[in-house]
């Protein structure tokens, strides 16, 4: 297969992998989202890993959002909005400062989720008596803060969505990328910033998981109370949340040494990237399901409810249709 072929495959993957996750991936997260905020007076749902998770969702599903608009060049898909190519561009400025600001939040909130299951298994005095909603309220805020504080400096940056034109096979093609910096050396300062985020998040994590997992059978055999089980089981949930940025962290690490012995690597494999966004952003939404059994009876409890409610209003229509029907007929005979 020659690299135009290639490359054409490439895009076509990328659009059924966004297709997916738009109609299947997005509805369950939002879903899990909207059952935890509904429950959110109940236990297990009462716990402030849950407030945090909520936050976590709403940025992860922004996150999402935003960078399937820097797919939109990749796909060749020409929008005023993209305008003019090669040349400062405050609208895609604008769009590289969410991407950044929320590309970072999704990193602080998740050592913030993983340390909430450290202090409430570990820590549980502390958990108790400053966990609590108020504080994990400021915390959240405090993380919006200071994230957007990190991608405030693109606004001195130049953005632009780039043009260029590519000799492949013979066969000359434009392709279109951004929104990007359109100087190295802010690429390059916010590139290091990501990898501080990430690696941070691998190796505090890595500590307090080695922790919980060292005092796992201690913490079991005292764990007599229903609500420490379930703080316990809300565990496995936040750890495939970081098994997740392990392998995240494992890909760029891969493609970062490729790239240094190959620079072609990069542009044969800019299509993964899209790909990385439709799993990292939108996997927790799987993970709580199929991790908590609580969560996936209020799932489907809503989903059943939503079913039978509409089955209602069917049958309501129907019978009032069938009573329209026979009235008309006996007032025309009448007639």
């Amino acid at each position: 297969m020659q690299d135009l072929e290639f490359i054409k495959m490439f895009e076509v993957i990328t659009m059924i992998f966004t297709g997916f996750s738009c109609f299947v991936s997005v509805p369950l997260y939002v879903a899990t989202i909207v059952v935890v905020y509904r429950n959110r007076k109940k236990p297990p749902f009462d716990s402030q890993y849950f407030v945090i998770y909520i936050a976590l969702g709403i940025v992860d599903l922004l996150s999402y959002f935003f960078y399937v608009c820097k797919k939109l060049p990749y796909w060749n898909i020409e929008l005023c909005v993209f305008q003019p190519y090669n040349q400062h561009n405050v609208v895609m400025q604008i769009l590289y400062f969410l991407i950044w600001w929320f590309g970072h939040a999704q990193f602080h909130l998740t050592i913030f989720i993983i340390f909430n299951r450290f202090a409430s298994i570990v820590l549980r005095n502390f958990y108790l008596k400053y966990m609590t909603h108020k504080m994990t309220y400021y915390v959240i805020f405090l993380i919006f803060i200071i994230t957007g504080a990190i991608a405030t400096p693109i606004f001195w940056a130049g953005v632009t969505v780039t043009n260029s034109t590519l000799l492949i096979d013979g066969v000359t093609i434009v392709k279109h990328s951004g929104p990007v910096f359109m100087k190295a050396p802010w690429g390059l300062i916010y590139n290091y910033c990501w990898k501080v985020h990430i690696y941070g998040i691998i190796i505090c994590c890595s500590f307090l998981y080695g922790i919980m997992f060292f005092k796992l059978r201690e913490i079991r055999t005292a764990a007599k109370s229903t609500k420490m089980r379930m703080e316990i089981k809300l565990m496995y949930s936040a750890l495939v949340l970081f098994i997740a940025n392990c392998l995240y962290c494992a890909f760029f690490f891969f493609r970062d040494v490729m790239v240094s012995r190959d620079a072609e690597f990069g542009r044969f494999s800019e299509w993964t990237l899209y790909l990385l966004a439709d799993i990292y952003d939108l996997h927790n939404g799987f993970a709580i399901v199929l991790t908590s059994r609580e969560v996936r009876r209020a799932v489907w409890k809503t989903v059943i409810r939503k079913e039978e409610t509409s089955m209602v209003v069917q049958q309501f229509s129907t019978n009032n249709g069938s009573t329209l029907l026979r009235n008309s007929k006996k007032v025309a005979t009448v007639s």
